[in-house]
């Protein structure tokens, strides 16, 4: 049985070769995927550990992506690592996705065993963004209740390296006031927005929240899922 991961990664360098160190043996292979947004120095200080190193001869790195958050990079950083896999002609029977924060509380020979044993299957641990609509889903569910709409229904936009959801999140100070007066206070907080170095996050926040001022129309033909921790997938 050989088993491939692709890891998405962005920060801590010993975290994440210690986890390389725990999956890594004869029968497997691994493809990093390293944000483009990941912390200074982590891509530099992980390639320069396995690059060149014997026992990290079947690890790889894939093309990089930017990893922010909302961004449909990481989605692509996978993509990119599966496209890895199959344009080296890597044999694998799984692949696994995993994170840089995940560690396995299995031995390489147990994890073998359970997809010898489960051949054929697939696993992804995935949740219902709708869960009213079912009655067996566990409504105690941190993910649950809609709390993961924002993702769908608001629009994402990155200013100054950090990810803006409009309409706001968590507020709607910027749109229940007529525009004159928010651009008031808008104003008198400018200030303190350049002290405090989110002047452009607040700019922003302020021109877009009154350009797209509704919530994104969700369609309503079809359920939408998220997947929760990762999954595998068949070689095919």
């Amino acid at each position: 049985m050989r088993l491939a991961y692709i890891i998405t990664c962005h920060k801590n360098i010993e975290q994440v070769c210690r986890l390389i160190d725990r999956l890594n043996n004869n029968d497997s292979t691994i493809v990093i995927h390293a944000s483009k947004t990941s912390e200074p120095g982590f891509f530099e200080g992980l390639k320069q550990i396995i690059a060149g190193n014997a026992k990290y001869a079947n690890v790889f790195f894939c093309k990089r992506e930017d990893g922010t958050h909302n961004s449909f990079g990481i989605v692509k950083g996978v993509i990119n690592g599966l496209t890895f896999l199959f344009k080296n002609n890597i044999q694998f029977d799984y692949v696994s996705l995993i994170s840089g924060q995940d560690y396995p509380i299995k031995s390489n020979t147990e994890i073998t065993e359970f997809f010898i044993k489960n051949n054929g299957k697939q696993f992804l641990d995935f949740f219902p963004l709708s869960p009213r609509l079912y009655n067996d889903y566990d409504y105690d569910n941190s993910w649950g209740l809609n709390r993961q709409h924002y993702r769908i229904d608001r629009y994402h936009f990155v200013i100054d390296g950090e990810v803006l959801s409009i309409p706001e999140l968590l507020s709607s100070r910027l749109i229940q006031y007529p525009l004159f007066n928010t651009v008031k206070i808008f104003l008198y907080e400018s200030k303190k927005y350049i002290k405090q170095k989110r002047f452009k996050k607040e700019l922003g926040l302020l021109f877009w929240s009154r350009v797209l001022p509704r919530k994104r129309k969700i369609p309503t033909d079809f359920d939408v899922f998220g997947e929760k921790h990762g999954g595998q997938y068949r070689a095919r």
